[in-house]
């Protein structure tokens, strides 16, 4: 489950990276799904996005903490479709781009599937 979140996760990154219609709702789920995402890679389980945010807090730099829990505490405080500010789109495309950087660095082996020995 662990290598297969990590490589949804990765192509969720890459997406969200690609994404050109930002709104105040995606871009609170970009904020509160992909810590959850994470936390899956990282501990193989699925949480809420609340107690994925939360579990995120311990894990992630602090300068990403507001970041997640002013999203999560927006949820169905405005229109899904109101406009969002460029520079809250910059925090979490940057945001984004850490998420997958950290999933990558925690890349861990599975033991059922060992790395191919390079060839030549």
């Amino acid at each position: 489950m662990r290598s297969t979140a990590r490589t949804r996760l990765v192509d969720a990154v890459d997406a969200w990276a690609r994404f050109d219609a930002w709104d105040d709702w995606s871009q609170r789920y970009a904020a509160v799904s992909l810590p959850r995402m994470l936390r899956t890679c990282l501990v193989g389980d699925v949480l809420s996005k609340p107690a994925a945010v939360a579990s995120a807090t311990g894990v992630l730099d602090s300068r990403w903490h507001s970041l997640m829990l002013d999203a999560l505490t927006a949820r169905g405080q405005r229109p899904w479709n109101a406009p969002v500010e460029d520079r809250l789109v910059a925090c979490t495309l940057d945001f984004v781009r850490h998420i997958k950087q950290v999933a990558i660095d925690t890349a861990t082996p599975d033991p059922r599937h060992p790395p191919k020995r390079p060839q030549g």
